[in-house]
């Protein structure tokens, strides 16, 4: 599993290719089962996503935590649904291998 992490910006090699297309990835494409992109969050979801982290709580403790607001939570459940919708996707690969 290859995981992108594209905070700053979309991930391409210093020859404009995007991982998929390049010679890296070619070289290991028979090993990778899945890639999960974690997209580059807007202003307010990574002051969200740094307050999580910088509290180490995890998404079902933020839920339940009074300390954040109704749209703190929003935006990190759209971040959780978004990377673990990837994940589900990814197991369905494995099963099938």
């Amino acid at each position: 599993m290859v995981w992108l992490n594209e905070f700053g910006g979309e991930i391409r090699s210093s020859q404009g290719q995007t991982f998929g297309q390049s010679g890296l990835y070619e070289s290991i494409r028979d090993r990778v089962v899945a890639i999960i992109k974690i997209q580059d969050p807007d202003e307010l979801t990574l002051k969200d996503i740094s307050a999580q982290q910088n509290l180490f709580l995890t998404y079902e403790e933020v839920r339940e935590n009074p300390g954040f607001k109704l749209m703190q939570k929003s935006r990190l459940h759209r971040v959780q649904k978004s990377i673990y919708s990837q994940l589900d996707l990814a197991s369905g690969v494995w099963a099938i291998q």
